[in-house]
């Protein structure tokens, strides 16, 4: 038997978020409804009632605040699993990669020199990119106040239309004075932390 690889990703944008192996693994239902249900049984005992998205090192700086460290924890609702052949770069640093449509792990655009912008105020999010895009570009969004007590997801997509083919703003739920961190993913690129105030 093969060894496979099991990635848990976000619905909404394809971005992996974790991956894991196991040495052996039941035949796959056929059937697409009794799949749907194998696959919830093992997203639930692989994450439990969260999925807990670390994230250290220097994420990126917004309004000076240096986001060193942050958790994030990301409900199963949001999560779907991808079971494919072993790829040991896929496990090494999951994080990297997407799918898409196709259903096999492809590397992400890292996040540099602007090519992937996201913009927090109290009232809405703001997600760019340097070049327009060619396909329908999913969008998602999660922000918690600092004890991660206070959280709301926002979802969403930068349309290849004329004009809007670069952005995306989406509205939040009024974010009262404090500190806030995010995490923020748009398909094809790398997740975006941010802490801000």
């Amino acid at each position: 038997m093969k060894e496979k690889i099991t990635l848990l990703l976000l619905k909404d944008t394809g971005n992996v978020l974790a991956a894991t192996t196991r040495a052996a693994m039941a035949d796959e239902p056929t059937d697409k409804k009794l799949k749907e249900q194998q696959d919830a049984q093992d997203l639930k005992a692989l994450v439990g009632e969260a999925l807990l998205v670390r994230f250290g090192g220097d994420p990126v700086d917004v309004a000076n605040l240096k986001l060193t460290n942050a958790e994030f924890l990301v409900p199963p609702e949001e999560l779907a699993l991808l079971i494919g052949e072993f790829d040991a770069g896929v496990l090494q640093d999951a994080r990297s990669f997407c799918s898409d449509d196709s259903q096999v792990p492809q590397p992400v655009t890292a996040v540099a020199a602007g090519n992937l912008t996201v913009a927090v105020s109290q009232t809405d999010v703001k997600f760019t990119v340097l070049n327009p895009v060619t396909s329908k570009t999913k969008v998602w969004i999660q922000i918690q106040d600092e004890t991660g007590s206070d959280i709301q997801v926002v979802r969403g997509a930068i349309e290849p239309v004329a004009g809007h083919d670069k952005d995306v703003t989406l509205p939040l739920r009024h974010l009262g004075s404090g500190t806030y961190l995010a995490l923020a993913l748009t398909a094809g690129y790398q997740p975006v932390t941010l802490k801000f105030q």
